[in-house]
Formats: C-alpha cells, sequence, structure tokens
C-alpha cells in the first residue's frame, strides 16, 4: 500500500510540473492586427496531453500560427511541446514557407525523439495586409473553412506527423496549400481531443457538431472570439463533469474587412 501511495504522489508531482510547464507555454493573449480577428482556447486533460497553439511574427507583414498535439502525455508530452515550440519559434522567423520551417523542425525532433512520441501539427502564415494564407499540415486533423457563404469546407493537405521514420519521408509527403481569405471567412484549426470529447455514455461530441457550432456562430454574424466561445461552451455541455483523456484546443481565426 505505502509502494502505491508514494507512486501515486509521484505522478501527481508529474503531473503538477506538466501541467505547469504547459500553461506557462501558452500565449498570454492573442495579437491584436487590424483585419485579422483572432480567438483560441485550450482545456487541460486531466492527465495532461501535449496541444499547444502560438503565435509567431515572421516579419512585419505575416503571422504564423501554429496548433499541434504531442503524442506523449505528462512531463513527456510537456517537455516534447516546448521543445517544439522553441525549435519551431527560432526556424520560422523571416521563413514565408510554413512546410520549409517544419521540415527543419522535424530533423530536430527525429534527432531527440523516443520511438513511441511523435508530433502532428498545422502550422500557416497569414499576409495580415493580403489575407492570403499559406499552410501546411503534418498529419494533423484537416482545418475546417467556414466562407461567407456559409457552407464549411475541409482544408486539405498531404503530410505526416513528425518524428515518424526518416526525415526524407516527411519531406516527400509535405505539402503546401494556399487559401485567400475574403471578409468573414473563418479558420478553425483545432485538436482531435475536440472531436474525440466523450460524455458519460461514452458518446464522441464528433466532427458535425464541431461543423454546426463554427457554422451557427458564423450565420450569426460572430467573429473569432463568438466561434471560441460558441464551440467551448457546447462542448463544456456535452461532456459535462466527465474527465478528458486528451485536451481540448482550439484556434479560431476570422478575415475582417478594413475601416475606411
Amino acid at each position: 500500500f505505502g509502494v502505491a501511495l508514494d507512486e501515486k504522489r509521484r505522478l501527481d508531482y508529474d503531473l503538477g510540473v506538466a501541467r505547469k510547464i504547459q500553461t506557462a507555454l501558452l500565449p498570454k493573449t492573442v495579437p491584436r492586427i487590424e483585419g485579422v480577428d483572432l480567438a483560441a482556447f485550450s482545456v487541460p486533460a486531466q492527465q495532461i496531453g501535449g496541444d499547444y497553439y502560438d503565435f509567431i511574427d515572421v516579419d512585419e507583414n505575416h503571422l504564423g500560427i501554429v496548433i499541434a498535439d504531442v503524442s506523449g502525455k505528462g512531463i513527456s508530452g510537456a517537455i516534447v511541446m516546448s521543445l517544439c515550440r522553441s525549435v519551431l519559434r527560432v526556424e520560422a522567423a523571416g521563413c514565408l514557407s510554413p512546410a520549409a520551417a517544419m521540415k527543419k523542425v522535424n530533423r530536430i525532433l527525429c534527432h531527440d525523439l523516443s520511438e513511441d512520441i511523435f508530433v502532428s501539427m498545422v502550422y500557416l502564415i497569414l499576409n495580415i495586409k493580403t489575407h492570403e494564407m499559406i499552410l501546411a499540415r503534418a498529419g494533423h486533423v484537416y482545418p475546417i473553412l467556414n466562407t461567407g457563404s456559409g457552407e464549411p469546407t475541409m482544408i486539405k493537405s498531404g503530410g505526416m506527423a513528425m518524428g515518424l521514420g526518416e526525415p526524407g519521408l516527411f519531406e516527400a509527403a509535405l505539402e503546401e496549400t494556399t487559401v485567400a481569405l475574403k471578409p468573414n471567412d473563418i479558420v478553425v484549426l483545432y485538436t482531435d481531443g475536440i472531436t474525440e470529447a466523450h460524455d458519460k455514455n461514452d458518446n464522441e461530441w464528433g466532427l458535425l457538431n464541431l461543423v454546426k457550432a463554427i457554422q451557427t456562430t458564423a450565420l450569426e454574424g460572430g467573429g473569432a472570439s463568438a466561434v471560441a466561445a460558441n464551440v467551448r461552451q457546447r462542448l463544456m455541455q456535452f461532456v459535462g463533469d466527465v474527465s478528458q483523456y486528451d485536451d481540448l484546443t482550439l484556434v479560431a481565426i476570422r478575415a475582417v474587412g478594413r475601416e475606411g
């Protein structure tokens, strides 16, 4: 019994450290940019997953936006998340190709990660003047685009998760796609913890409910903050007090018309 108690104390301590690392690394605020509306949230799982999101100043006209999910839990996931965030911030500076930056990050992660840990990611670079967006995806769930006309679509591009196999395989699979955002277009990046969140009967919330929450808010004229708030409210109402296995993380981006 004493050994089991010591083990629980150690696990609780590890989870506490992991939670502090994760909380410290997430942005405290979202950037305020004319013509671009941004919002985000991350709800940690009971065991602390490895989700993170970040906003990166690529140069004076370009903002990098990233969301990622590390397969490891607890301290191991938090450390990999920290490494991934730090390396991407360095490689992203001045680099207008998300794929090029991600390839450099992957080469470092492949060298440092154990075989049972990998990272899925979406990294996009937004031109804050023209609202053109270049996106690359490393084995992550597809971002959702809700256009001003109201019909949601998936932004699809090829790519495998980071840390799996030889860097050459990752680089051959990685594709970039370009999207020109129009006023009122909304892009939502999220982690699979959101769609796989479950209620007391083990029912999953699912992609359809996420899309409905986004679409409903968009049709009501809501901005990025309203999208994030509506998704979070509906999701929390669905899961109730059931502990989740994975972090719940989302970033919403909305193009708005300029004044004057």
